[in-house]
């Protein structure tokens, strides 16, 4: 509310300051107000028809959107104008990535390390792109090379799921737990922290608490943008962890009311669906998710899928992708 009332009072001042609806543009973004996002990007784009950034809010907003055609053709346009500018390349990587398409993705990166050697973020989206392409040894040089440059807590969360689907759960804990030393207040690595604990025996409480901790900094993000598919289904994801199957599925259910497109929220429902114990809904939506790009094998890796990949529906389901 601050952010947008300072803002506001800037237009107030001058209204031809591209500056001013760029950062109103992407307040809109986060706070899922997309029309009022393109309203602004458009008007800065009016103000100055060369400002990349623009363009880009213009794409990022089209994809929360589910509007993929329109954010791809945008941040390809961007590229063709600028293309020595990294942040292009970045933006249509991410795009690319949460929507499945990681060799594409993968490619994008690649460019942005090219243009931008000492970028730590550069080499942390590289590797989490390798991970799910599963060139897990390039993953973790891509990691290792980001924590030379800067040390990061991302970076120690994303060696953390490496251990994880290695099965490796106290190691992953041990992980999780130095990226929390460095920033403590992501709900996802919370979260992650508290599945470490829950496959690795580790004692429940700490596992509670865990669930506990992910789920009140998810909340506190969704009083930002409640239509947050990801963090909707994160706290989902807690409540299940909680033993709170009926908080649970409310919010599932309004996510699947939101038609999701990204590969990655598609799963996370089909996972939380198996762990409720409706195998159908689950089956459903980790079909969705890898019909549109998420890696079978990383089905195949999931703990809590284990009775699943024994059902002859999943079987034949998958039998082809295989």
């Amino acid at each position: 509310e601050e952010a947008e009332m300072n803002c506001q009072r800037a237009v107030e001042i001058n209204e031809n300051l591209v500056p001013v609806h760029l950062t109103l543009g992407l307040l809109y973004v986060e706070t899922g107000k997309y029309d009022d996002a393109h309203r602004k990007f458009q008007k800065a784009i009016e103000l100055d028809p060369t400002n990349v950034d623009a363009y880009l809010g213009r794409a990022t907003a089209f994809s929360e959107q589910g509007k993929l055609d329109e954010a791809e053709s945008i941040y390809k346009k961007v590229i063709a104008k600028k293309p020595d500018y990294w942040a292009g390349y970045k933006d249509l990587g991410i795009f690319y990535y949460l929507h499945g398409r990681y060799q594409d993705a993968a490619l994008q990166f690649e460019q942005v390390v090219k243009l931008t050697p000492l970028n730590a973020g550069a080499y942390r989206n590289l590797g989490a792109t390798y991970f799910y392409l599963d060139q897990r040894a390039d993953a973790i040089i891509m990691f290792k090379r980001s924590l030379e440059i800067e040390p990061d807590y991302s970076v120690y969360s994303n060696l953390a799921t490496l251990y994880f689907y290695e099965k490796l759960y106290r190691e992953s804990a041990s992980m999780y737990e130095k990226a929390l030393e460095l920033q403590d207040t992501d709900y996802e690595v919370w979260g992650y922290l508290a599945s470490a604990y829950r496959y690795g025996g580790i004692e429940s409480a700490k596992m509670i608490e865990a669930f506990k901790k992910a789920k009140s900094l998810a909340e506190k993000q969704l009083d930002v943008n409640p239509l947050d598919q990801f963090v909707l289904s994160s706290i989902a994801g807690c409540y299940e962890g909680l033993s709170k199957p009926d908080s649970a599925l409310t919010i599932l259910k309004e996510v699947e009311a939101m038609k999701p497109k990204e590969v990655e929220i598609m799963f996370r429902l089909g996972d939380i669906y198996e762990q409720l114990g409706n195998r159908d809904k689950a089956l459903y939506w980790l079909g969705n998710a890898v019909q549109n790009g998420y890696p079978l094998k990383e089905l195949e890796r999931m703990p809590g899928l284990e009775d699943l990949r024994t059902d002859k529906r999943y079987l034949d389901k998958f039998a082809k992708t295989n």
